[in-house]
């Protein structure tokens, strides 16, 4: 089994003693790889009391190729919720962008307990990119967004909700993104050119 899988779960089993968990979600490859993983837990059938987010959404309909949501029901939510958990999905789909990124903004927590972070060969988090000016947001904590790469419209939580999160998973799959983690660690922080930056004392997941 994948070991970030293993490693996840057991932080949430410790969450979950205690009472509750908060977990975002991110999209991408290396997070379907994981997902799929994941879901083989024999403990994740047993979650309970945990709430999922998303880090971000394009603005797709659920059943396309892209959507994050429509990955996720696929791999980790395939057999459906595990007992008393909730997931909140970004409604990117819908026309007014701009009132669902505030309406989400109501639902996020104080703090995450759990995040999970895709990072691009670019260094960008989320769908926060290299010179963005959303990398620089200290209010909002959900925003539009146009990438530079398709599908460019998307949603996206903003730094002041990474930066709180508890504990952050950054999925580093593959050669090409250790590369970049190679420079992420080796360079002076420049959240600018290298998103990434931002997240302080991530947890590595290469496998």
């Amino acid at each position: 089994m994948n070991k970030t899988a293993i490693i996840i779960q057991k932080k949430l089993d410790e969450l979950i003693q205690k009472g509750s968990a908060t977990v975002m979600l991110t999209g991408g490859r290396s997070a379907a790889q994981l997902y799929t993983e994941w879901k083989k837990h024999p403990n994740f059938k047993k979650i309970i009391n945990t709430t999922f987010y998303f880090g971000d959404e394009r603005c797709v309909p659920t059943d396309h190729p892209e959507s994050n949501y429509g990955m996720i029901m696929q791999t980790l939510l395939k057999d459906g919720l595990p007992n008393n958990c909730k997931i909140h999905r970004m409604q990117a789909e819908k026309q007014d962008v701009e009132k669902f990124a505030k309406e989400y903004e109501v639902l996020l927590p104080n703090s995450i307990d759990i995040m999970l972070l895709g990072i691009g060969e670019d260094g960008h988090i989320a769908s926060l990119f290299p010179n963005s000016p959303q990398l620089h947001e200290q209010k909002r904590l959900c925003l539009p967004i146009i990438g530079p790469k398709p599908p460019c419209k998307r949603l996206t939580v903003t730094p002041p909700v990474i930066k709180s999160a508890q504990t952050t998973y950054i999925l580093a799959l593959g050669r090409e993104k250790q590369k970049i983690v190679e420079q992420v660690k080796q360079q002076p922080a420049d959240i600018n050119r290298l998103p990434v930056q931002m997240v302080e004392n991530p947890i590595w997941c290469y496998n």
